[in-house]
């Protein structure tokens, strides 16, 4: 009887993809302190081992999630700032998630800058979207996309418990746009 041909081993970076993919549909359905890597270990048949060898801890891999789900978010943005609707992508489950993960792992000591992907990230995009459509300086546009990104991410964290409705987050949204289009005396005021 011929031996049973070995599992062909991943490659690490397979492996990464593997376990960041399986910790956000892991913590799509349970909180995160019960995606351990014992659970991860259960779900993907990696060792738990590959999470400290991969990315140093497992607050490491959460990091790396919450860039994968920044990714994901800005992926789907329309370069027409004119076309995004903030109210939905803040009921997608994984820009909660990521509020979420965020608002966790900054609880834990990370810095939030930490959060944003090694490329581009989502704030930068969108400073870059606020320079041109009203002409502030790039720390202006910086400071008031990040306004913007902390703002949507406390609706998206405290919609669900605050049991908000559709129209209330809108509501919300169209007050913080108002903010930003009517930002040009703040920010001379500011010196910027």
């Amino acid at each position: 009887m011929p031996a049973a041909a070995k599992p062909q081993r991943k490659s690490a970076d397979e492996s990464r993809q593997i376990l960041v993919t399986t910790c956000i549909d892991l913590l799509l359905e349970h909180p995160v302190e019960e995606v351990t890597n014992r659970r991860l270990e259960e779900v993907t048949g990696l060792n738990r081992s590959y999470v400290t060898r991969l990315f140093g801890t497992r607050d490491g891999l959460l990091l790396e999630v919450a860039r994968e789900l920044e990714h994901r978010l800005a992926s789907r943005l329309s370069p027409d700032p004119s076309q995004i609707d903030v109210a939905q992508i803040i009921s997608d489950p994984e820009a909660q998630l990521r509020a979420q993960l965020s608002m966790w792992l900054m609880g834990r000591g990370h810095d939030g800058f930490d959060l944003f992907s090694g490329n581009r990230s989502m704030a930068e995009e969108v400073a870059q979207r606020i320079e041109l459509m009203l002409g502030s300086s790039p720390r202006a546009a910086r400071a008031l996309a990040l306004h913007m990104q902390m703002t949507a991410g406390f609706i998206a964290l405290f919609s669900g418990p605050m049991q908000l409705d559709e129209q209330t987050v809108r509501d919300v949204l169209d007050v913080a746009q108002l903010q930003l289009l009517h930002s040009g005396p703040l920010v001379e005021q500011l010196g910027w």
